[in-house]
């Protein structure tokens, strides 16, 4: 609730009864373990038989039976003038800006369950797409 309405901090603490520097304290203890947990719970373990139980009939009907959705976000980012390598490694098409894309992959029921991570701007949807399905179900790492 804090993250969203940050500035009605007063209020918030007014709502909990304490002290508004109190509630700051608190999260400052308390947001990096729940970064973590949402970290934690957003790459989800997902069957093929799950997804494909979960594909609406009307797709189906439809002859359109998509089962995983990708979708590619571009966030802007500041450029480094002084190094044009990173600069130009940055640089995306689909914002026009030096940017950061990342992907993520949802069933047919909006669940995102996959996440790709932040890579520079000029790297093509496919290519992370590629980059995501070289690493494999064997090759990552057992703590994330």
């Amino acid at each position: 609730m804090f993250f969203n309405v940050f500035p009605y901090e007063q209020i918030i603490a007014l709502c909990l009864n304490k002290h508004r520097t109190r509630v700051g304290q608190i999260l400052k203890e308390w947001a990096p373990k729940w970064a973590a947990v949402g970290m934690d719970l957003s790459c989800l373990d997902i069957t093929p038989d799950y997804i494909f139980k979960e594909v609406p009939d009307k797709n189906i009907n439809l002859g359109m039976p998509c089962f995983v959705f990708v979708d590619g976000k571009g966030w802007l980012i500041a450029p480094k003038g002084n190094d044009t390598t990173i600069e130009k490694c940055t640089y995306s098409s689909k914002t026009e800006k030096p940017s950061a894309r990342s992907l993520t992959f949802s069933t047919a029921a909006g669940l995102v369950f996959e996440w790709s991570p932040l890579l520079g701007g000029r790297a093509g949807e496919r290519k992370i797409v590629e980059f995501m399905s070289e690493l494999g179900v064997a090759c990552s790492p057992i703590d994330e």
